[in-house]
């Protein structure tokens, strides 16, 4: 006979082995070898013992890339794989490919008959998570995704970002959420990066703080319900920063745990105003090595460096809202506190004036990271060239910091 005993509590981080060998009819001798720590590659260590990190764990993810009568978003599709892989990495979920499923360029037809099957095919121990990735509008305030079969020639609808009803092509927070209720499953995260995204939560108050209800439901998405979700040819920016928090040791707590709540806080950017609501905040997602304690180290002066990007949002007949809808983001560690910034662009070589200019004034401390927006299309869109990019802190206060400069020159096409 052998048992097999493996990082128990009593036994710390150590892995016996207990086998036993008759000595005479009523006497055993029992025999322990220590072979060392076995790991599993779904437990996570938690103060000394052992928990799964997460029990019959199913993604799908969803990126809409090539719509027909809409505008392309080809980070969607890079996202929806990204997640996928990221939930099957050996310090997040390890999932198997069999519990990872991406699906991209869905007609709004097929994009209903992989959620709601998606979610109906659950076990109740599951925990599922839904991921979104693609175009957003509203409908009466309610968060419509789009199928890239949308078509809206001839709505009338040229300079609206609402459409009247929910339509052929789209799929309605509504009928997500009623999908929802209807699933086995008792914890399902929502993720959602579109424009307006959080739209989509209007009708989340029925599941996640029903009383009487023993489902746990987490959404999560990466735009407020009247804010721009942004892009580039690498993925969506929440998203991206998002997946980046959940490797990142900063995000975890002091076991090397980060669950929902603190990569949501990690990846938080006052541009896109994202939101976290429900009841999966302490979810756990990824495990890192635990750091030895160590003072933070804080850069001095500000370090910023920018990206540039453009918006998923569309109207209802299908335009990019604002044209090419081109944003500047800007990245920014602060190492020293800060009370109002002021971001400028100044074209090289033609003078000092700049052409586009706009002032923070959120107030941040010494060692915080935020990530500014500059519309680069609004009012008027800036013509091709060379330009220069200035963070100048405290302007709107006295201080003597000194202008930060953004290398290299930004290039517009």
């Amino acid at each position: 006979m052998a048992l097999r005993y493996v990082r128990g509590h009593t036994w710390g981080d150590c892995g016996v082995v207990f086998r036993t060998k008759p000595l005479a009819a009523s006497r055993w001798r029992v025999i322990l070898w220590n072979v060392g720590c076995v790991e599993d590659k779904h437990r996570l260590a938690r103060g000394g013992g052992t928990e799964q990190i997460v029990s019959g764990g199913r993604v799908l993810a969803v990126g809409q890339h090539r719509y027909a009568h809409v505008a392309p978003l080809p980070g969607a599709g890079v996202d929806a794989r990204a997640v996928a892989d990221m939930f099957g990495r050996p310090d997040t979920w390890a999932l198997p490919p069999e519990r990872r499923r991406v699906c991209s360029d869905l007609d709004g037809h097929a994009l209903r008959v992989e959620v709601e099957a998606f979610l109906a095919g659950a076990a109740a121990e599951d925990t599922l998570v839904l991921y979104l990735a693609g175009h957003g509008l509203t409908c009466s305030g309610e968060g419509v995704f789009l199928g890239v079969d949308y078509d809206p020639r001839g709505r009338g609808l040229e300079n609206a970002d609402e459409i009247p009803a929910p339509t052929t092509g789209t799929y309605s927070a509504e009928a997500l959420w009623r999908a929802i209720e209807a699933s086995p499953a008792r914890r399902v995260l929502v993720v959602v990066d579109a424009c307006r995204g959080g739209s989509f939560d209007v009708l989340h108050h029925r599941l996640a703080y029903r009383t009487e209800s023993v489902k746990q439901v987490g959404f999560l998405c990466a735009a407020g319900p009247d804010r721009l979700a942004l892009e580039c040819a690498s993925g969506g920016a929440f998203t991206r920063r998002w997946l980046a928090a959940l490797a990142d040791p900063a995000a975890a707590d002091g076991r090397g745990v980060i669950d929902l709540g603190r990569s949501f806080a990690r990846a938080y950017d006052s541009g896109q105003a994202p939101r976290l609501t429900g009841q999966l905040d302490e979810l756990p997602l990824a495990r890192v090595p635990v750091p030895r304690p160590a003072r933070a180290s804080v850069p001095r002066s500000l370090d910023a460096r920018y990206e540039l990007m453009t918006s998923r949002q569309v109207t209802g007949s299908g335009r990019v809202l604002g044209g090419a809808a081109r944003i500047l983001v800007i990245t920014v560690d602060f190492g020293h506190d800060t009370p109002s910034l002021t971001a400028q662009l100044k074209p090289l070589g033609k003078g000092t004036r700049p052409v586009r200019q706009q002032v923070f004034r959120r107030g941040w401390r010494a060692g915080e990271c935020d990530y500014l927006q500059i519309p680069l299309d609004q009012p008027t869109r800036l013509p091709a060239g060379l330009y220069r990019v200035e963070l100048i802190p405290c302007e709107c206060e006295p201080c003597d910091r000194p202008p930060a400069v953004v290398e290299p020159a930004l290039v517009l096409d």
